[in-house]
C-alpha cells in the first residue's frame, strides 16, 4: 500500500519537477477543484503505475513517479476536454496504458541515446493523437475547459488571479483556488522555484501577452503555464541555481514566447491546442545544445536531477563545487610518483591555439636533472618506460602503436602523436595520452580500464624530441582533436610545505603527484560499519549532553552517519584518498553538523604541515523563514560558500586538523583530533561568537 501511495502521490509532484508526498498531497487537492477531472487523473494515475509494473519498467522509477507523471497529464486532459460517459472511461484506460509504452521507448531514445530527458512529450504524443482521433469518435462530447482569450489585466488583483489561473492551468485546472493550492506545492518544494515562476509570469505579462494575436490557438494562460514550467525548469532544475541558470531561465523563456508563437498559428491549421508543446520544444532544444559545450561551466548542468532545486544545489557544492572541479568525473595524475610539469598551458613550443590545453610530463631527480649520465640517449631518461597509467575509469575508443621512438634531438613529424591511447570518461570528456614507447601499449580499443590501472610506458615517438609524456583533455574520440581546459583532483605540490589539492591545473614547473593513500591512515580515519561512538557534547547553549552516532551504508551502498538523538545524518566518503563529509540532513545542533564542517576534506596521507584549502556550504541561520527567504532569492544571491583553510599536524599519536574560514562576516575556526586505536577524539567548531565542543567518551 505504501508503494501504491508513494508512486500516486510522486507522479502529481513529478508535474513540478519534485518528489516531496506533501507537495503531490497539495496538487492532488488543487485538481479536485473540478471533481470530473480530478477522478480522471487520479484513475489514469493508478492504471500507469499498474501498466508499468506489470510490463516490468523499474520499480524506482514508478515509486518515484517518472511513469504515472505523464498518465496523470493524459488523464487529467481527458477529464477535461472530454464529458464522463463509459466511452471516456474506455479511451482513459487504454490511452493511460499507451502512454507507459511511449514512455519507455522516449527514455531509451531520449535518455540513453540524447542523454535527454523525457519531460511530457508522451502526453502531448498520446494526448494529440487522441484529440486528432475524437471527430470520429461520436460517443465522446466535448467540452470547454479553457477560455478562448483569458487577457491579463493591469491591475494587481487580476495579475494575481491570472497567476492563480496559470499555474492551475498546468493541471487543466484554471482556477484562483487550485492556482494557491500549486503555489503553497511550490512553497514546501522550492522557494527558488516560486521566484523563478512569478520571473516567468512577470516576463510574459510585459512582453509575451502583447505578442499574442486573437487568431493564436494559443492562449495566454497556456502561454503562462508553458513560461512558467520552462522559468522554474532552466533556472534550477537541469542546472545549479544561481545568477547564470537565472539568465538560463530568461534566456529560455524568451525562446519559449516565440517559439510559442510559432507553433500556434500550426496548430491552428491542425485544429490542437498548444498545451505545453512550447515548454518540451524549448528546454530540450535549451539542454541539446548545452550538452554540446566543450566545458560544463555557469550555467553549470547537472548530471542527476533530485528532489528540489535546493537539494541538487547543495549536492552541487558538496560534492563538486567546493572541490572546485570543472569536470564531471575525478581525474588522477595518469602516472606514478612525482613528475615536473616542462610544458603547460599556451607553452612556448606546441601548445598553442586549438591545442593550448595540454601538458608535457618528465621526472627529474634531485639534482633536477632529467637524465643520467649525459643524456645522449633515450633509456638516459629517467621517465623512459616508466609506467601510463589511466587518470579515470573509461572505455578505450582509440589505440595507435607502432610508431618507433625517435633518438634524443630527432622528432617524427609525420606520426606527430606517436603512439597513443584516447579514453572516454563521460559524455564530451576524453583524455589523450601521447608519444609513448613503441609496442609497451597493453590495451585495446573497448577495453574498460580503471583509474590507475597501467596502459603503457612513456617513450620518445612522434613529435617528440626527448622522452616525455604529453597529456590532454578533449571533447572527442579523434585523435589529435582540439583540447578543453581540464584539472587533476587530489593532487599534491610537492614543495616546502607541500599543499594538497582537490582540484589543481598544474603549470610549467611544478613537481606533482597524485594523493597516495596508507595503512597507517586507512586505520586512523576509517569509520568500520556497524560501529557505534559515543561523545559527550557541549552545546553553544543549554546543558551538556551525550550523543550516539551510528555508522551505517545505505541502499545505495553509501557510508553515512546517524546521530541516534537527533535523527540527523552526515553522508561521508573514506575510499578516496581523502576523507570527505559529502551531505548533511537534519538538526544543525546536533555533532554531525560539527563533524561536518572540521572533517570537510582530509587527505588521507599523513604529512605533518600539510596545507589545504577548501569550501565549506554553510549560513548560520536563525529562523526557517529566514532559511527560505535566502532560497527565495537564490538565484539572485548565488552561494553561501565560505573559503576554509586547512592545516595537519602531528600531537605525539596524535593528528590534529585545524582551519580556519576566510572573507567577511562571521569567522569559522575548527578542530578535529584523531587518536591512534580510537579514530575522531575531539571536535571543536567556532562560528562567530558560538562555540560548540564533542568529545569522545571511551577514546
Amino acid at each position: 500500500m505504501g508503494a501504491v501511495i508513494d508512486s500516486t502521490l510522486a507522479s502529481y509532484s513529478q508535474v513540478l519537477f519534485s518528489r516531496f508526498r506533501m507537495s503531490g498531497l497539495m496538487l492532488m487537492f488543487a485538481t479536485a477543484i473540478r471533481p470530473t477531472v480530478f477522478l480522471h487523473g487520479l484513475l489514469a494515475v493508478l492504471i500507469s503505475n499498474a501498466v508499468a509494473l506489470w510490463i516490468g519498467m523499474d520499480k524506482r522509477a514508478i515509486r518515484t513517479g517518472l511513469f504515472g507523471f505523464n498518465g496523470l497529464l493524459v488523464g487529467l486532459g481527458i477529464g477535461a476536454w472530454f464529458t464522463p460517459c463509459p466511452a471516456t472511461v474506455a479511451l482513459l484506460v487504454a490511452a493511460s496504458a499507451v502512454v507507459v509504452l511511449v514512455n519507455a521507448g522516449l527514455r531509451r531514445l531520449l535518455g540513453e541515446m540524447l542523454g535527454l530527458p523525457v519531460l511530457s512529450v508522451p502526453f502531448l504524443i498520446v494526448f494529440y493523437v487522441i484529440l486528432a482521433a475524437s471527430p470520429s469518435m461520436e460517443a465522446l462530447g466535448f467540452q470547454t475547459w479553457l477560455p478562448a482569450t483569458a487577457p491579463i489585466e493591469s491591475y494587481p488583483w487580476s495579475v494575481i488571479i491570472a497567476f492563480g489561473r496559470a499555474l492551475g492551468a498546468i493541471f487543466f485546472v484554471p482556477e484562483p483556488i487550485a492556482g494557491a493550492l500549486v503555489l503553497f506545492a511550490l512553497i514546501l518544494t522550492s522557494r527558488a522555484s516560486v521566484f523563478l515562476s512569478l520571473i516567468a509570469f512577470a516576463i510574459v505579462t510585459i512582453a509575451g501577452v502583447p505578442l499574442l494575436s486573437s487568431g493564436a490557438s494559443i492562449t495566454t494562460l497556456e502561454l503562462a503555464m508553458n513560461s512558467v514550467l520552462i522559468g522554474i525548469a532552466l533556472g534550477g532544475v537541469f542546472f545549479v541555481l544561481g545568477r547564470a541558470s537565472l539568465l538560463a531561465a530568461i534566456l529560455g523563456i524568451s525562446i519559449g514566447i516565440l517559439i510559442a508563437l510559432a507553433t500556434s498559428r500550426m496548430c491552428a491549421i491542425a485544429g490542437l491546442p498548444g498545451l505545453v508543446l512550447p515548454f518540451n520544444v524549448t528546454v530540450l532544444l535549451f539542454l541539446y545544445a548545452m550538452r554540446h559545450r566543450t566545458r560544463n561551466r555557469a550555467p553549470v548542468q547537472l548530471d542527476v536531477v533530485l528532489r528540489s532545486p535546493e537539494e541538487s544545489w547543495y549536492r552541487h557544492w558538496e560534492r563538486v563545487g567546493r572541490f572546485g572541479w570543472s569536470l564531471p568525473t575525478r581525474l588522477s595524475l595518469p602516472f606514478r610518483g612525482t613528475w615536473q610539469v616542462t610544458q603547460g598551458w599556451n607553452g612556448d613550443e606546441t601548445h598553442k591555439g586549438d591545442w593550448r590545453h595540454g601538458w608535457d610530463f618528465q621526472v627529474f631527480d634531485e639534482s633536477g636533472s632529467p637524465f643520467k649520465t649525459q643524456g645522449a640517449d633515450i633509456s638516459d631518461y629517467h621517465c623512459f618506460r616508466l609506467p601510463v597509467t589511466a587518470p579515470a575509469d573509461g572505455v578505450v575508443v582509440s589505440v595507435n602503436d607502432g610508431v618507433e621512438d625517435n633518438p634524443v634531438g630527432k622528432q617524427n613529424l609525420v606520426q606527430n602523436w606517436g603512439n597513443n591511447i584516447t579514453i572516454q570518461h563521460a559524455g564530451g570528456l576524453f583524455s589523450l595520452v601521447a608519444h609513448l614507447s613503441l609496442n609497451t601499449i597493453t590495451v585495446q580499443e573497448g577495453h574498460r580500464v580503471k583509474r590507475g590501472d597501467e596502459i603503457g610506458l612513456c617513450g620518445n615517438s612522434g613529435r617528440s624530441a626527448i622522452p616525455h609524456l604529453h597529456v590532454q583533455f578533449q571533447a572527442s574520440r579523434h585523435v589529435g582533436a582540439p583540447t578543453i581546459s581540464g584539472e587533476f583532483h587530489y593532487t599534491v605540490l610537492e614543495r616546502d610545505p607541500s599543499s594538497v589539492h582537490g582540484c589543481h591545473v598544474p603549470i610549467e614547473g611544478d613537481r606533482v603527484r597524485n594523493l597516495m593513500l596508507d595503512m597507517h591512515s586507512r586505520r586512523l580515519f576509517n569509520f568500520p560499519d556497524e560501529r557505534t561512538l559515543s561523545f559527550q557534547v557541549d552545546p553553544p547553549s543549554g546543558s551538556s549532553r551525550v550523543e550516539t552516532i551510528l555508522i551505517e551504508t545505505n541502499l545505495y551502498q553509501e557510508k553515512l552517519m546517524r546521530s541516534v538523538e537527533t535523527g540527523s545524518i552526515l553522508k561521508f566518503n573514506d575510499e578516496e584518498p581523502v576523507l570527505s563529509s559529502l551531505e548533511l540532513h537534519g538538526s544543525r545542533s546536533s555533532i554531525l553538523a560539527a563533524i561536518h564542517i572540521a572533517t570537510e576534506q582530509i587527505p588521507m596521507e599523513i604529512r605533518d604541515g600539510a596545507i589545504w584549502n577548501s569550501k565549506i556550504v554553510w549560513h548560520p541561520h536563525r529562523t526557517i523563514l529566514s532559511r527560505w527567504f535566502r532560497e527565495f532569492s537564490r538565484p539572485l544571491i548565488g552561494s553561501d560558500v565560505r573559503c576554509m583553510a586547512y592545516e595537519m599536524r602531528k600531537h605525539g599519536a596524535d593528528l590534529v586538523i585545524t582551519g580556519r574560514s576566510s572573507g567577511i562576516g562571521y569567522s569559522v575556526t575548527t578542530e578535529a583530533r584523531f587518536s591512534n586505536g580510537h579514530g575522531l577524539a575531539d571536535v571543536r567548531v567556532s562560528i562567530g561568537k558560538k562555540q560548540f565542543r564533542a568529545r569522545r567518551r571511551d577514546a
